[in-house]
């Protein structure tokens, strides 16, 4: 998965307004074994101009090219933690479409839940979700970068609006701290809008059951994913 420079010029300000900016043992779990600029071999110099002081190689077990952002959020001070089926590049070898807790026994809880480009692809959309809720500890934050109903053609099998995520949280009572339409990186532009939304865990009850859920407004569209060749183990 990708993150674009688009997509940081909305989370680290998001990070920021969410009080964590210059904090110590801030604990960051991103869903994803994700890359910055994945193909990009000229991201280095882009991140060395507002923080020089990085010192992350290029390329890693998946890709050789672009930064791993398990990297990145390390060398800027997070305690990071990565989740990805294919276990690549540090990361916690978890199927996010089951119940991680009873699975894995893995009970930890972050200040910060990031993801984007990886939930659109989970086969199963409440398991998702609970995974990403029993992750967060109470008074943390989510972040989600999905994308839009009627674009990105092929890339997915779900798709959100912004409906989707004001009715998760009125479900979950979550504090909508950001919610909007924004836009990929200009390499991809013509890809279309993408749903960000920052939303804040306010209290530590159980996340609703999948009667509840089936009423947050998520597109199915039964697309085979462009990226299947890429992640057959993701789509068994």
């Amino acid at each position: 998965m990708g993150i674009g420079r688009s997509e940081l010029a909305h989370i680290l300000p998001s990070i920021e307004a969410a009080g964590y900016d210059g904090k110590e043992n801030v604990s960051f779990c991103e869903l994803g074994n994700n890359y910055i600029e994945r193909g990009n071999e000229n991201i280095l110099s882009w991140l060395h101009s507002f923080a020089p002081d990085i010192d992350v190689p290029m390329g890693g077990e998946q890709h050789s090219k672009g930064i791993v952002s398990k990297r990145f959020w390390e060398a800027i001070g997070f305690n990071h933690v990565s989740i990805d089926l294919n276990g690549l590049d540090g990361a916690l070898s978890y199927d996010l479409r089951e119940d991680i807790n009873k699975k894995y026994n893995y009970k930890e809880q972050f200040d910060i839940v990031y993801e984007g480009g990886t939930v659109e692809h989970v086969s199963n959309q409440y398991w998702a979700f609970k995974n990403t809720h029993n992750l967060t500890k109470k008074g943390g934050t989510m972040i989600h970068i999905l994308p839009k109903v009627g674009f990105w053609e092929n890339h997915c099998s779900y798709f959100y609006t912004i409906d989707s995520f004001s009715k998760l949280a009125e479900l979950c009572s979550y504090k909508v701290q950001e919610l909007r339409e924004i836009d990929p990186a200009p390499w991809i532009q013509e890809a279309g809008p993408m749903i960000y939304t920052r939303l804040e865990k306010t209290d530590n009850k159980d996340f609703i059951d999948e009667k509840a859920f089936e009423q947050v407004p998520i597109t199915f569209t039964g697309w085979d994913a462009n990226d299947k060749s890429l992640y057959p183990n993701c789509y068994k």
